[in-house]
Order: structure tokens, then C-alpha cells, then sequence
């Protein structure tokens, strides 16, 4: 690790800025590794304005929106900031998604072009693509890797030729599960990534030199905004794993001599199952940093990872990803976060929006530059987003330990994160209420040691309807992606319902606590 911590006075004012200062103050230092591919600052620089020139060649210009269906590769990177060179809007896509998940996030953000994969992880990704291609009518054209290949050999785009932007130009539209049936594209702004890069990378110390080992996903928000930015604003190094593998990841930190490894606590505990932590010299490993990370991840972190700073973060994609982080002393500080600079953070009274005090729980609502300006083509939602006096509700329930100390406690909504991953119980219970047999199907977490939450249906059969939950199941798997794919299939004659006939979600969950 060398140098001092980077000076920035002001947030470069959109990533191609933030890309130009990087390559010319750490030039030579490497910038991003995967497998036997080193590419330094200069030559990110380089790839980006090559990749850009050829984007731009196949028609893409300020404000297009370019899908990005691609693993950890350097092409995932390059393909970023070559669209931030041209003004243009990437739409990072979950590599896990099906089919019908990927044609709505082209369909709903109107997408002009698809960067894709072809094969991974034995999975006929091409073969995906084409079947939905007719589904999306602004698709105009699909980039696999050999043709990415062949624009990344042609010239760079002169910085002359660079188009006219402006930080309040959106730079990201990334889709979330949120309380609806479909995912919400989240809009982000250069101007929201540079108030929260820069912050974030000093909030934990990032420095010239370090170096992160990427297995979480890129398409992520976590990965997406947190990471790849604040590591370019630190002159730290991004060392991409295509996919979190628990021995693998341990034989690269080892290897790679990583400073600085961002998990979530699912992938804490997966490396610790495999009982060969201490078998890996990880001297190098200074800090963790998860989010979520729960009192078992915690702990792992300390006793076998024998890491020196665990950091604790708070966010969500709305916000940039990371809204507050806290330096962890042990299990007890589960959940807890300081806002960073310029954010500012506050608990209120989820009915009557009235600011609670310290020690009282009410729902979390966070204001600042990093703030979204709103979702995509969904004013309704957007709206609700926000409270009457702009601050952005959250629908986390937390409550303020002490003066500028936070601790996150729960979802008010009715999303579950498992693994990481966001998932919408309405999302899947339309895939379960598509099977002939169901009547009603309703999705509640249920608390997880590893997972956090997984998923749990409860299903209502139609009268005479026979179905089995293996079946059930099965459909989800073939229409879903794995993370949101119910544990477990519950039968019910009936629900718990209010007076107006709602079923009444928490005594499902506290029905889940009991068993």
C-alpha cells in the first residue's frame, strides 16, 4: 500500500472527469486485474475512450440508454466509463435474471442497445437475448464479446469529440425490487455519484495502491456506485472475480495481496464454512467492509479474518448505495452507521413524518447530493418517494443510539434482502398466482443465519385444485431468478385478513418466528 490519502478539493463533477484525473495522477499504477488482464490507470483511460469511439460509431449518443448484461470483466468497467464519456446512460442488468426480467428492464428503460455475454458460468446467455429480442421495440443492436473485442482494438475518441454533458445528467438507471410487482429503474446523476464517491472512499480510508477484491457483483449497486467509483477516486485497484466462489476467493485474496475486501456477510460466513481461512496469508487484508453484516459476519470477520477495521454500511440504491458507514468494534454494532459528509440523515414518525428523538424507532429518511431525482418513467412512484419537504423516505426502520449514530433495525416495507439481493414479494407472488391450481399467494422473509432472509410462500389452492410445492417451486425457478425463489412452500386454507380483507403480512411473519 503506498502514499497518503488522496487529496480531491472538489468531486470531479461527472466519471469522465473523475476518469481523465485518475489515469493522469496514477497513470501506471494498476487500476483494474482479472485473471492473468493488468490494466492500469492510463490504460482504463485508454480502453474507455477506445470503447466510446466505437459505441459512438454504432449511433450511441448523449442520453441513450445502453443495457449491460455482463459478469466481473474488465469489459463491465471499460464499457461503464466508455458510456460516460459519451454523455450516454449505463443499465447495469442482474447476470441471474431469466429472460422475462431481462426484457423488462430493456422494455422500461427503453433501452437502445444491449452489452452482453454470451456464455458464463454454462449458461447460453445469447441464446437468453434473442428470445426476448422482438419483446423490446427501442433495441436497435447487441454487442457480444467478440464485437466489444473488435471495438476495443480501433482508435480512442478524442477528448475533442467528447460531447457536452452536465453533472445533473443521469449516468446510471439501475433496477431495484421495490414494493410494486416490477423492479423501478433508479436514476442516478453524475452529480449524485461524485457527492457520494469521493465521500464514501475517505469515509474507510481508501488509499493510493490498495486493493479490492471484487466478488461482489458489479451490476450491484454496491458494486456499481460504491466500489468501481470510490476506488477510481482513491487510486485503488480493482482486482474482478467473475463470481464469488468461497476457496477461490480466498486462494485471490491471498494472491493478490488484498488490502480491502467489501463483502456481505453471506460471503463472510461461505469462506468460513470451508474451515481453510487460516490456511491463506492474508496479512495484507487491513479492513472489511459489508453491508449487510450481521453479528455472525461480524465476527467472522474479527476472530478468523483477523481484520483490523470491520466496517458496517447503511444504504440503498436511491441513495448511491452507501448513505452512512461505521467502524465496527464488535457483534453488538450490527446495523450501526454515521452519516457520511454532506448527507444528512434523520428518523421521523412513519405516519405523521413528526422527527422522533434519540431512542425512539421510527422510519429512516436521508437527504443530500447523492439523492436520486426520481425513478424512470414512474411519477407515481417517485412521488411517494419523497415526503412533502424533499426529504427521501427510506422505508427502513431505525432510530438514532446517540447524536449522529444511527442503527438500521428493519424494513418498513415489505421487500427482502437475501444474500444481498433485494427481492419483491409481489414480484413472485404474480409467478405463483400464474399457476392454474393457486387462488392467493403471499411472500414473507423469514429470518436466515446465512442469508439473512429468504422467502417464504404461503399459498391459497383453489377449491378442488390439486398442486404440490416441488411444482410450485419449479415455476419459480424457471421464471425467476434464484435469489427470489421461494424457500419454502406453505399451504393455507386462508389468511389472516383485516377488516377490509388484506391479508395481514406480520402475523404470517411472526407465525414463521414460532416454528
Amino acid at each position: 500500500m503506498g502514499g497518503g490519502s488522496v487529496s480531491v478539493d472538489w468531486p470531479p463533477p461527472t466519471s469522465r472527469d473523475l476518469l481523465a484525473w485518475a489515469a493522469a495522477r496514477y497513470r501506471d499504477a494498476e487500476a483494474v486485474v482479472h485473471r492473468d488482464r493488468r490494466v492500469s490507470f492510463a490504460g482504463l483511460f485508454d480502453a474507455s475512450g477506445r470503447l466510446a469511439a466505437g459505441l459512438r460509431a454504432r449511433g450511441i449518443q448523449r442520453g441513450d440508454r445502453v443495457g449491460m448484461w455482463l459478469p466481473n470483466w474488465p469489459e463491465w468497467i471499460f464499457a461503464r466509463h466508455a458510456l460516460g464519456i459519451l454523455g450516454a446512460v449505463a443499465v447495469p442488468i442482474n447476470t441471474r435474471y431469466k429472460p422475462e426480467e431481462l426484457a423488462y428492464c430493456l422494455r422500461q428503460g427503453e433501452c437502445r442497445a444491449l452489452l452482453s455475454v454470451d456464455r458464463f458460468l454454462g449458461i447460453d446467455f445469447r441464446a437468453s437475448v434473442e428470445s426476448v429480442r422482438a419483446l423490446v421495440p427501442t433495441l436497435e443492436w447487441i454487442a457480444y464479446p467478440d464485437e466489444l473485442t473488435a471495438m476495443l482494438a480501433g482508435p480512442p475518441l478524442p477528448r475533442s469529440e467528447w460531447p457536452e454533458m452536465s453533472p445533473d445528467d443521469v449516468g446510471y438507471l439501475i433496477y431495484t425490487s421495490g414494493t410494486t410487482s416490477f423492479s423501478k429503474g433508479v436514476q442516478l446523476t453524475h452529480r449524485n455519484l461524485s457527492c457520494n464517491t469521493v465521500a464514501a472512499g475517505r469515509a474507510v480510508d481508501l488509499r493510493p495502491g490498495e486493493r479490492l477484491l471484487i466478488a461482489v457483483p458489479l451490476f450491484s449497486s454496491f458494486g456499481t456506485c460504491h466500489l468501481s467509483f470510490a476506488a477510481l477516486s482513491a487510486g485503488a485497484c480493482l482486482v474482478l472475480q467473475d463470481h464469488f466462489d468461497p476457496p477461490a476467493t480466498l486462494e485471490l485474496l491471498e494472491r493478490e495481496r488484498i488490502t480491502y475486501l467489501p463483502a456481505v456477510d453471506t460471503m463472510l460466513l461461505a469462506m468460513a464454512d470451508t474451515g481453510r481461512v487460516g490456511a491463506h496469508d492474508l496479512s495484507h487484508l487491513t479492513r472489511i467492509m459489508a453491508a449487510p453484516l450481521n453479528p455472525a459476519g461480524i465476527t467472522v470477520a474479527f476472530q478468523q479474518f483477523k481484520a483490523g477495521q470491520v466496517w458496517t454500511g447503511y444504504g440503498l440504491t436511491e441513495a448511491s448505495a452507501i448513505s452512512g458507514v461505521h467502524l465496527a468494534r464488535g457483534p453488538e454494532d450490527e446495523g450501526l452507521f454515521r452519516p457520511l459528509p454532506e448527507v444528512e440523515i434523520r428518523v421521523v414518525d412513519p405516519e405523521t413524518g413528526e422527527p422522533r428523538p434519540a431512542g425512539r424507532e421510527g422510519e429512516i429518511q436521508v437527504r443530500g447530493g447523492h439523492v436520486t431525482p426520481g425513478y424512470y418513467k414512474m411519477p407515481e412512484q417517485t412521488a411517494a418517494l419523497f415526503a412533502p419537504d424533499g426529504w427521501m423516505r427510506t422505508g427502513d426502520l431505525g432510530r438514532e443510539e446517540a447524536p449522529g449514530l444511527f442503527r438500521f433495525l428493519s424494513r418498513l416495507k415489505e421487500v427482502l434482502k437475501t444474500g444481498g439481493f433485494l427481492v419483491a414479494p409481489l414480484e413472485v407472488e404474480a409467478v405463483l398466482g400464474g399457476h392454474p391450481a393457486v387462488a392467493e399467494a403471499c411472500v414473507v422473509p423469514r429470518s436466515d443465519p446465512r442469508w439473512g432472509e429468504v422467502g417464504v410462500a404461503f399459498v391459497q389452492l383453489k377449491p378442488g385444485a390439486a398442486c404440490g410445492a416441488d411444482e410450485l417451486l419449479a415455476l419459480c425457478a424457471a421464471r425467476l431468478a434464484n435469489f427470489k425463489v421461494p424457500r419454502a412452500i406453505v399451504f393455507v386454507e386462508d389468511y389472516p385478513r383485516t377488516a377490509t380483507g388484506k391479508i395481514q403480512r406480520a402475523r404470517l411473519r411472526e407465525r414463521l418466528a414460532s416454528t
